[in-house]
Protein backbone atom coordinates (compact mmCIF):
# COMPACT_ATOMS: atom_id res chain seq x y z
CA UNK A 1 0.00 0.00 0.00
CA UNK A 2 1.38 3.12 -1.13
CA UNK A 3 0.62 7.03 0.58
CA UNK A 4 1.46 9.51 -1.41
CA UNK A 5 2.51 11.80 1.66
CA UNK A 6 1.48 14.87 0.83
CA UNK A 7 1.32 17.71 2.69
CA UNK A 8 -0.68 20.94 3.78
CA UNK A 9 -0.58 23.56 6.08
CA UNK A 10 -0.93 27.19 6.68
CA UNK A 11 1.73 29.05 8.67
CA UNK A 12 0.69 31.86 10.59
CA UNK A 13 -3.43 32.95 11.38
CA UNK A 14 -4.38 35.98 13.78
CA UNK A 15 -6.91 33.98 15.67
CA UNK A 16 -5.75 31.87 18.04
CA UNK A 17 -9.18 29.36 17.64
CA UNK A 18 -8.00 28.81 14.18
CA UNK A 19 -6.02 25.42 13.23
CA UNK A 20 -3.79 24.12 10.33
CA UNK A 21 -4.80 20.70 8.85
CA UNK A 22 -2.43 18.52 7.01
CA UNK A 23 -3.81 15.98 4.67
CA UNK A 24 -1.89 12.78 3.78
CA UNK A 25 -2.71 10.83 0.71
CA UNK A 26 -4.37 13.56 -1.87
CA UNK A 27 -2.94 16.82 -3.02
CA UNK A 28 -5.84 19.76 -3.25
CA UNK A 29 -6.64 21.11 -7.07
CA UNK A 30 -7.83 24.43 -5.50
CA UNK A 31 -5.16 27.27 -5.23
CA UNK A 32 -6.28 29.01 -1.32
CA UNK A 33 -4.51 32.01 -0.15
CA UNK A 34 -1.53 30.90 1.86
CA UNK A 35 -1.93 33.98 4.66
CA UNK A 36 -5.93 34.19 4.73
CA UNK A 37 -8.37 31.60 7.43
CA UNK A 38 -11.68 29.94 5.87
CA UNK A 39 -14.52 29.00 8.42
CA UNK A 40 -16.27 26.17 9.12
CA UNK A 41 -18.60 25.86 5.57
CA UNK A 42 -15.83 26.62 3.80
CA UNK A 43 -13.81 23.60 5.53
CA UNK A 44 -17.03 21.18 4.73
CA UNK A 45 -16.95 22.17 1.35
CA UNK A 46 -12.99 21.36 0.87
CA UNK A 47 -13.50 18.55 2.31
CA UNK A 48 -16.40 17.74 0.46
CA UNK A 49 -15.22 18.85 -3.40
CA UNK A 50 -12.15 17.28 -2.61
CA UNK A 51 -12.23 14.60 -0.18
CA UNK A 52 -15.39 12.73 0.16
CA UNK A 53 -15.46 12.33 -4.17
CA UNK A 54 -12.28 9.62 -3.75
CA UNK A 55 -14.24 6.20 -4.85
CA UNK A 56 -12.52 3.34 -2.90
CA UNK A 57 -10.62 5.57 -0.20
CA UNK A 58 -10.57 5.27 3.77
CA UNK A 59 -10.40 8.60 5.54
CA UNK A 60 -9.06 8.92 9.16
CA UNK A 61 -8.97 12.02 10.88
CA UNK A 62 -6.09 12.50 13.42
CA UNK A 63 -7.34 15.36 16.07
CA UNK A 64 -5.08 16.47 18.46
CA UNK A 65 -5.88 18.49 21.89
CA UNK A 66 -3.22 21.04 21.01
CA UNK A 67 -1.69 20.99 17.66
CA UNK A 68 1.38 22.94 17.65
CA UNK A 69 3.25 24.15 14.43
CA UNK A 70 6.74 22.98 15.44
CA UNK A 71 5.33 19.58 15.99
CA UNK A 72 4.76 19.03 12.02
CA UNK A 73 7.58 21.48 10.26
CA UNK A 74 9.81 24.20 10.55
CA UNK A 75 9.62 25.73 6.99
CA UNK A 76 12.10 27.92 5.27
CA UNK A 77 10.70 29.94 3.43
CA UNK A 78 7.22 31.25 3.31
CA UNK A 79 6.37 30.70 -0.81
CA UNK A 80 3.88 28.37 -1.58
CA UNK A 81 5.87 25.34 -0.74
CA UNK A 82 8.90 24.44 2.19
CA UNK A 83 10.87 21.44 2.74
CA UNK A 84 9.60 18.79 5.61
CA UNK A 85 11.45 15.90 6.83
CA UNK A 86 10.14 13.10 8.29
CA UNK A 87 11.80 9.28 8.76
CA UNK A 88 14.84 10.94 6.72
CA UNK A 89 12.69 11.65 3.04
CA UNK A 90 12.21 14.73 1.76
CA UNK A 91 8.73 16.14 0.62
CA UNK A 92 7.22 19.23 -0.83
CA UNK A 93 4.46 21.07 1.56
CA UNK A 94 2.22 23.40 0.23
CA UNK A 95 -0.34 25.28 1.87
CA UNK A 96 -3.82 25.30 3.09
CA UNK A 97 -6.03 27.72 4.87
CA UNK A 98 -6.36 27.34 9.10
CA UNK A 99 -10.26 26.04 9.85
CA UNK A 100 -11.84 26.37 12.90
CA UNK A 101 -12.21 23.39 14.98
CA UNK A 102 -12.57 21.07 12.34
CA UNK A 103 -12.80 17.55 14.57
CA UNK A 104 -16.69 19.05 15.08
CA UNK A 105 -17.27 20.26 11.45
CA UNK A 106 -16.61 16.69 10.43
CA UNK A 107 -19.33 15.18 13.19
CA UNK A 108 -21.64 17.61 12.61
CA UNK A 109 -21.90 18.00 8.53
CA UNK A 110 -23.56 14.49 8.46
CA UNK A 111 -20.35 13.02 6.95
CA UNK A 112 -20.93 9.91 8.57
CA UNK A 113 -17.14 10.17 10.40
CA UNK A 114 -16.88 7.31 12.99
CA UNK A 115 -15.11 7.87 16.17
CA UNK A 116 -12.16 5.37 16.75
CA UNK A 117 -9.04 4.54 18.79
CA UNK A 118 -5.95 4.14 17.17
CA UNK A 119 -5.86 0.49 17.81
CA UNK A 120 -9.31 -0.32 17.24
CA UNK A 121 -9.21 1.28 13.71
CA UNK A 122 -8.43 -1.76 11.75
CA UNK A 123 -11.53 -3.75 13.64
CA UNK A 124 -13.67 -0.84 12.71
CA UNK A 125 -12.46 -0.93 8.75
CA UNK A 126 -13.28 -4.82 8.67
CA UNK A 127 -16.65 -3.81 9.71
CA UNK A 128 -17.20 -1.86 6.43
CA UNK A 129 -16.08 1.95 8.12
CA UNK A 130 -14.40 4.25 6.23
CA UNK A 131 -14.38 7.12 7.44
CA UNK A 132 -12.95 7.92 11.34
CA UNK A 133 -12.08 10.80 14.00
CA UNK A 134 -9.21 9.55 16.31
CA UNK A 135 -8.90 11.69 19.03
CA UNK A 136 -4.66 11.67 20.16
CA UNK A 137 -3.20 12.59 22.85
CA UNK A 138 -0.12 15.61 22.90
CA UNK A 139 3.19 12.75 23.40
CA UNK A 140 2.01 11.46 20.08
CA UNK A 141 4.33 12.38 17.38
CA UNK A 142 2.93 13.00 13.96
CA UNK A 143 5.91 11.45 12.06
CA UNK A 144 5.72 8.31 14.05
CA UNK A 145 1.92 7.84 14.07
CA UNK A 146 2.14 7.83 10.06
CA UNK A 147 4.54 5.06 10.80
CA UNK A 148 2.74 3.38 12.46
CA UNK A 149 -0.26 3.80 10.74
CA UNK A 150 1.16 2.09 7.49
CA UNK A 151 2.37 -1.16 9.52
CA UNK A 152 -0.94 -1.55 11.31
CA UNK A 153 -3.01 -0.95 8.18
CA UNK A 154 -0.75 -2.82 5.80
CA UNK A 155 -1.52 -5.99 7.36
CA UNK A 156 -4.95 -5.93 6.89
CA UNK A 157 -4.55 -6.61 3.07
CA UNK A 158 -6.47 -3.14 2.31
CA UNK A 159 -6.76 -2.23 -0.96
CA UNK A 160 -8.48 1.11 -0.52
CA UNK A 161 -6.33 4.69 -0.74
CA UNK A 162 -5.99 5.69 2.85
CA UNK A 163 -6.23 9.90 3.20
CA UNK A 164 -5.24 10.72 6.64
CA UNK A 165 -5.91 14.68 7.64
CA UNK A 166 -3.87 16.32 10.74
CA UNK A 167 -5.76 18.95 12.80
CA UNK A 168 -6.54 20.06 16.46
CA UNK A 169 -7.53 22.94 18.24
CA UNK A 170 -4.79 25.58 18.84
CA UNK A 171 -1.72 26.21 16.60
CA UNK A 172 1.60 28.35 17.91
CA UNK A 173 4.45 29.41 14.98
CA UNK A 174 7.56 31.13 16.24
CA UNK A 175 10.24 31.11 13.64
CA UNK A 176 13.31 33.62 13.76
CA UNK A 177 15.45 33.81 10.70
CA UNK A 178 18.26 36.62 10.11
CA UNK A 179 20.62 37.30 7.35
CA UNK A 180 24.35 37.53 7.58
CA UNK A 181 27.19 38.44 5.03
CA UNK A 182 24.57 37.60 2.10
CA UNK A 183 24.10 33.94 3.45
CA UNK A 184 20.85 32.95 5.16
CA UNK A 185 20.72 31.08 8.62
CA UNK A 186 17.75 29.90 10.50
CA UNK A 187 16.98 29.81 14.25
CA UNK A 188 14.96 26.88 15.05
CA UNK A 189 12.32 28.14 17.61
CA UNK A 190 9.85 25.70 19.87
CA UNK A 191 8.04 25.97 22.69
CA UNK A 192 10.69 26.62 25.25
CA UNK A 193 14.21 26.78 22.77
CA UNK A 194 15.79 28.17 20.12
CA UNK A 195 18.70 26.57 18.62
CA UNK A 196 21.40 28.30 16.27
CA UNK A 197 23.08 24.77 14.13
CA UNK A 198 25.12 25.09 11.06
CA UNK A 199 25.44 21.42 10.65
CA UNK A 200 25.14 17.92 12.36
CA UNK A 201 28.22 15.35 12.10
CA UNK A 202 27.89 11.77 12.88
CA UNK A 203 30.44 9.02 12.92
CA UNK A 204 30.25 5.29 13.05
CA UNK A 205 33.54 3.84 14.09
CA UNK A 206 35.53 3.99 11.21
CA UNK A 207 33.20 4.85 8.36
CA UNK A 208 33.21 8.33 6.71
CA UNK A 209 31.58 11.55 8.49
CA UNK A 210 27.78 12.15 7.24
CA UNK A 211 26.90 15.80 7.34
CA UNK A 212 23.11 16.73 7.92
CA UNK A 213 21.32 20.00 8.86
CA UNK A 214 18.99 20.38 11.74
CA UNK A 215 15.65 20.97 10.23
CA UNK A 216 12.80 20.94 13.02
CA UNK A 217 13.19 21.07 16.75
CA UNK A 218 10.38 19.80 19.29
CA UNK A 219 10.21 20.36 23.04
CA UNK A 220 8.65 18.73 25.90
CA UNK A 221 9.33 20.32 29.55
CA UNK A 222 8.76 17.57 32.38
CA UNK A 223 9.23 19.72 35.56
CA UNK A 224 12.37 21.36 36.00
CA UNK A 225 13.56 18.87 33.06
CA UNK A 226 13.32 20.00 29.07
CA UNK A 227 13.88 17.64 26.26
CA UNK A 228 14.84 18.92 22.58
CA UNK A 229 14.69 16.58 20.14
CA UNK A 230 16.71 17.30 16.64
CA UNK A 231 15.01 16.18 13.55
CA UNK A 232 15.60 14.36 11.23
CA UNK A 233 18.44 12.75 13.39
CA UNK A 234 15.95 12.19 16.01
CA UNK A 235 18.99 13.10 18.79
CA UNK A 236 17.67 14.46 21.84
CA UNK A 237 19.07 16.95 24.23
CA UNK A 238 18.02 16.90 28.26
CA UNK A 239 18.11 20.38 29.87
CA UNK A 240 17.63 21.00 33.06
CA UNK A 241 16.64 23.99 35.30
CA UNK A 242 19.25 24.97 38.51
CA UNK A 243 18.35 27.96 40.12
CA UNK A 244 17.92 31.25 37.27
CA UNK A 245 20.33 29.43 34.93
CA UNK A 246 19.58 26.10 32.63
CA UNK A 247 22.69 23.40 31.68
CA UNK A 248 22.76 20.36 29.40
CA UNK A 249 22.52 17.33 31.90
CA UNK A 250 22.67 14.41 28.58
CA UNK A 251 21.83 13.36 25.78
CA UNK A 252 20.76 10.57 23.63
CA UNK A 253 19.73 8.84 20.08
CA UNK A 254 15.89 8.73 20.87
CA UNK A 255 15.36 5.64 18.23
CA UNK A 256 18.64 3.41 19.38
CA UNK A 257 18.43 4.67 22.86
CA UNK A 258 22.32 5.35 22.70
CA UNK A 259 23.11 7.40 25.70
CA UNK A 260 26.39 9.77 24.51
CA UNK A 261 28.92 11.45 26.78
CA UNK A 262 28.01 15.17 27.06
CA UNK A 263 30.12 18.06 27.15
CA UNK A 264 30.33 19.70 30.78
CA UNK A 265 30.29 22.99 29.77
CA UNK A 266 26.79 23.76 28.32
CA UNK A 267 25.14 26.19 30.67
CA UNK A 268 23.60 29.72 30.96
CA UNK A 269 21.65 31.74 32.63
CA UNK A 270 17.82 31.88 32.39
CA UNK A 271 16.92 32.74 28.57
CA UNK A 272 20.51 33.66 27.76
CA UNK A 273 22.19 31.60 25.10
CA UNK A 274 24.86 29.49 25.38
CA UNK A 275 27.15 31.32 22.77
CA UNK A 276 28.54 30.02 19.87
CA UNK A 277 31.42 26.99 19.90
CA UNK A 278 33.63 25.79 17.52
CA UNK A 279 32.07 22.41 17.89
CA UNK A 280 29.72 20.43 20.67
CA UNK A 281 30.89 16.88 20.75
CA UNK A 282 29.52 14.26 22.32
CA UNK A 283 30.80 10.13 22.58
CA UNK A 284 29.32 6.83 22.68
CA UNK A 285 31.39 3.30 22.73
CA UNK A 286 31.67 3.65 18.57
CA UNK A 287 30.07 7.09 17.71
CA UNK A 288 30.80 10.66 17.66
CA UNK A 289 28.28 13.43 17.24
CA UNK A 290 29.17 16.97 16.59
CA UNK A 291 27.37 19.82 16.49
CA UNK A 292 29.07 22.88 14.73
CA UNK A 293 29.02 26.05 15.22
CA UNK A 294 26.10 26.48 17.70
CA UNK A 295 24.13 28.45 19.84
CA UNK A 296 21.14 27.62 21.88
CA UNK A 297 18.71 29.61 24.41
CA UNK A 298 16.32 27.87 26.89
CA UNK A 299 13.64 29.18 28.52
CA UNK A 300 11.29 27.51 31.18
CA UNK A 301 9.78 30.43 32.11
CA UNK A 302 6.70 30.38 29.65
CA UNK A 303 5.76 29.06 26.82
CA UNK A 304 6.49 30.63 23.04
CA UNK A 305 9.11 32.69 25.02
CA UNK A 306 9.76 36.27 22.86
CA UNK A 307 13.51 35.56 22.01
CA UNK A 308 15.74 38.83 21.69
CA UNK A 309 16.97 38.92 18.43
CA UNK A 310 20.03 40.82 20.23
CA UNK A 311 20.88 37.82 22.39
CA UNK A 312 21.77 36.11 18.82
CA UNK A 313 25.26 35.75 17.93
CA UNK A 314 26.47 35.10 14.18
CA UNK A 315 28.52 31.89 14.89
CA UNK A 316 30.26 32.49 11.79
CA UNK A 317 31.87 35.43 12.89
CA UNK A 318 35.33 34.85 14.41
CA UNK A 319 35.98 37.32 16.69
CA UNK A 320 32.85 37.87 18.78
CA UNK A 321 32.60 40.17 22.03
CA UNK A 322 33.72 37.11 24.11
CA UNK A 323 36.78 37.10 22.07
CA UNK A 324 37.30 40.57 22.15
CA UNK A 325 36.91 40.79 25.93
CA UNK A 326 39.71 38.23 26.67
CA UNK A 327 41.92 39.29 23.90
CA UNK A 328 41.63 42.77 25.70
CA UNK A 329 42.08 41.25 29.26
CA UNK A 330 44.94 39.28 28.47
CA UNK A 331 46.79 42.25 26.83
CA UNK A 332 46.23 44.27 29.86
CA UNK A 333 47.75 41.48 31.85
CA UNK A 334 50.60 40.79 29.45
CA UNK A 335 51.26 44.43 29.40
CA UNK A 336 51.66 44.73 33.74
CA UNK A 337 53.78 41.62 33.35
CA UNK A 338 55.95 43.20 30.91
CA UNK A 339 56.66 46.57 32.68
CA UNK A 340 57.35 44.84 35.89
CA UNK A 341 60.41 42.59 34.27
CA UNK A 342 61.83 45.83 32.70
CA UNK A 343 61.48 47.31 36.48
CA UNK A 344 63.09 44.78 37.93
CA UNK A 345 66.14 44.74 35.53
CA UNK A 346 66.82 48.42 36.45
CA UNK A 347 67.48 48.13 39.71
CA UNK A 348 70.99 47.65 40.90
CA UNK A 349 71.56 46.30 44.39
CA UNK A 350 74.88 47.67 45.73
CA UNK A 351 76.55 45.46 48.99
CA UNK A 352 79.75 45.85 48.37
CA UNK A 353 82.04 48.55 51.02
CA UNK A 354 84.62 50.71 49.72
CA UNK A 355 88.47 49.70 49.81
CA UNK A 356 89.34 52.60 52.29
CA UNK A 357 91.37 51.39 55.71
CA UNK A 358 89.45 52.13 58.33
CA UNK A 359 91.23 54.93 60.71
CA UNK A 360 90.47 55.23 64.21
CA UNK A 361 92.09 57.75 65.89
CA UNK A 362 92.45 57.72 69.93
CA UNK A 363 91.85 60.81 71.99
Amino acid sequence: MNFLLIFIILLKTAHSDMVPVLIYGKKLSNNFPALAGVGNEKFHQIIESEILNEENSIIIALVFPEFNFEDISQCKNRSDQCNYYIDNDLHKLTFIPYVEDPGNVLMRQELEFKTASFHSLPHKIEAGNKKFIINLNENQHPGKLITNLNEMLSNQHIDDKIIVIFTGHKSHEHKISYKKRSIDHLALASKYALIYAEKFIQRQGNSSEKISTISTIITKRDGYSLFVNLFPMNFTLKFIKQGNSWSLSSAFDAESGVRYKIPGYLSALESYSYRCASNLTFTARNSIIKIQNTQILISFLQEHPKFDLNKIVYCDEFVTSGILTGLFVTAILLGALIFGIMVMANIKIYDEFDHHPLVIKAE
